[in-house]
């Protein structure tokens, strides 16, 4: 049987991660993000999403741990900090950190709920 709230969630991470994506083509190196007003604004809206997607992340881990041990790959612990980070220290956070994130990170975490959605729908990857 589907787990259609379990799904929900991962089309939501996978909704976030697409549109940290669609933001971040416009952001060549870190300081672009404080260069202008839209990359400010591209800044807090991905910082939002990364802080949704960490809280996301946080049920999932409780509910579904096993699922995220599958996809080990990922540091899911690192999401649910980034998220604490976010919520709490808000002003201490660094652009670069996040460009790096959104570089580095993003597509693995792309692939790895793609992956997860595709084996909750029965869909080979």
């Amino acid at each position: 049987m589907r787990d259609e709230l379990l799904i929900s969630k991962l089309e939501f991470i996978q909704e976030s991660v697409d549109l940290i994506q669609e933001w971040f083509q416009d952001i060549k190196q870190a300081d672009d993000y404080l260069a202008t007003s839209l990359g400010k604004s591209h800044l807090d809206a991905t910082l939002m999403r990364l802080q949704s997607i960490g809280e996301t992340v946080k049920k999932i881990s409780s509910e579904h741990p096993s699922l995220l041990k599958k996809h080990g790959s990922i540091e899911w612990h690192e999401i649910i900090r980034l998220r604490e980070i976010i919520s709490h220290h808000y002003e201490q956070l660094s652009h670069e950190i996040i460009y790096s994130i959104c570089r580095d990170n993003l597509p693995a975490l792309k692939r790895a709920i793609q992956a997860m959605l595709a084996e909750l729908k029965g869909k080979p990857d």
